[in-house]
């Protein structure tokens, strides 16, 4: 149960009428977010019967060009899932939220530090958090026993080159499919390892706009060299395409493989699976860093052309605290895995969530250990062409050090014009 004093806390406060108010409320759609229609909304509309809620479901790669649309024509939600919206936000598109949080009694920190890098610029807060997710790496501990590996724990951060260890010792190798087994998934730099801070100095430098330097260093070199061995090595499906061409399936929860990125809905799925798990942080670029895990956050924020600002606060205030909380809750009732196995992101909320069950403790160690990166306009568009390397080093035979060192300039190129276009927004 929530302890008295929190639910005094999260209170509704009266709305100054009682006339029926409708949110127009705009998310991703779709099976990921069907708990909306079907657990959220009903809930939310009971506790707050002068208050409905009309759902409108875009599918994510049309998202941004519909807001965009939306609001040349003055036509804007009032509520909207806000991932990656930055650009939103400097513009102006976006109410602040500071007043709200302030008059109902939330802070920054009150919150896990996902919330830093998914609801705030420059300080200011424009979407509230709702529950977290974590991005870590899932082990088979049964393939880590029997390869006489030590078991890496929450509190441990290691390097490519431990990593690289690691695949070499769990790896089976066999011209059958049926009895192979590698030792890792390929860790993708730019899924992982870049977007998610996981070096020092971050792969865009401290304020977001080094990539040429940064992206160079002899930790990141290293890894790169790490990953090209393991797949050379044979270690990872990746580099045994003739083996996985007609595969389908899950290779970590097929017992394919000993070591994968995931999430903790990943764990949950492999535990279902009947593998014996554990869940830690993910390699590190450089040695000693404690930002192993990335994470993200669902987050949701109010349209500045809103004409219901008021209400629409209750409801996405509502959303980060007792609908987090029902949504976590909802378990065999709710088919997404994902959303019913993460926490909120608010702490007093999420240390109920976890109570004493260790799996969950473990999930809010790791959450701890995200390091909120510097911000950059559009990390996932300037560190792009790091893929195009890795097929440059893998597929053509180019040298680490030529291929890294083009792309470094492309991302610099690349980052420097997003940064540019990102500053007229403010002028």
């Amino acid at each position: 149960m929530i302890v008295v004093g929190l639910l005094s806390l999260l209170a509704f406060q009266p709305l100054r009428a009682q006339e029926t108010v409708t949110l127009d409320f705009w998310d991703f759609g779709g099976v990921e977010m069907e708990y909306m229609d079907s657990l959220l909304i009903p809930a939310f509309e009971e506790k707050f019967p002068n208050i409905q809620v009309e759902h409108l479901g875009i599918p994510e790669s049309d998202y941004n060009l519909k807001m965009e649309t939306a609001i040349a024509s003055n036509q804007v939600p009032d509520v909207a899932l806000l991932s990656y919206s930055y650009k939103l936000w400097k513009a102006g598109h976006v109410r602040p939220l500071d007043d709200f949080m302030e008059r109902d009694g939330f802070a920054i920190d009150d919150f896990y530090p996902i919330f830093q890098s998914w609801g705030t610029l420059d300080g200011v807060v424009y979407a509230f958090p709702a529950d977290m997710h974590l991005w870590g790496m899932i082990i088979n501990v049964d393939m880590f026993e029997a390869a006489g590996l030590p078991i890496p724990t929450v509190e441990e951060s290691i390097t490519f080159t431990q990593w690289l260890d690691y695949a070499r010792a769990l790896n089976k190798p066999s011209d059958d499919f049926n009895t192979r087994v590698w030792g890792s998934v390929h860790f993708v730099p730019n899924w992982n390892a870049m977007n998610n801070y996981m070096s020092d100095p971050y792969i865009l430098g401290a304020d977001g706009r080094d990539c040429l330097q940064s992206a160079q260093t002899s930790d990141w070199l290293d890894t790169w060299s790490a990953m090209l061995t393991a797949y050379n090595e044979q270690l990872t499906p990746d580099s045994t395409p003739s083996l996985t061409a007609d595969f389908a399936g899950d290779y970590f929860q097929d017992g394919k493989v000993a070591m994968s990125y995931g999430t903790e809905s990943g764990v949950i799925s492999a535990q279902a699976a009947g593998l014996n798990v554990a869940f830690v942080g993910q390699p590190v670029v450089t040695p000693g860093w404690q930002g192993n895990v990335g994470a993200w956050a669902t987050s949701f924020g109010i349209m500045s052309q809103s004409e219901h600002p008021e209400e629409a606060w209750e409801f996405i205030k509502w959303l980060g605290t007792d609908g987090a909380v029902l949504l976590s809750q909802s378990g065999a009732s709710n088919t997404n895995i994902e959303a019913n196995s993460s926490p909120p992101t608010y702490r007093p909320l999420a240390e109920e969530w976890a109570g004493s069950d260790p799996f969950r403790l473990e999930v809010l160690a790791l959450q701890e250990r995200v390091a909120p990166p510097p911000f950059s306009p559009d990390i996932w568009t300037s560190v792009e062409p790091f893929s195009t390397a890795w097929n440059r080093i893998t597929q053509e035979g180019e040298s680490i050090e030529s291929a890294i060192a083009f792309a470094a300039e492309e991302c610099q190129f690349i980052t420097d014009d997003l940064w540019d276009t990102w500053e007229f927004l403010g002028s």
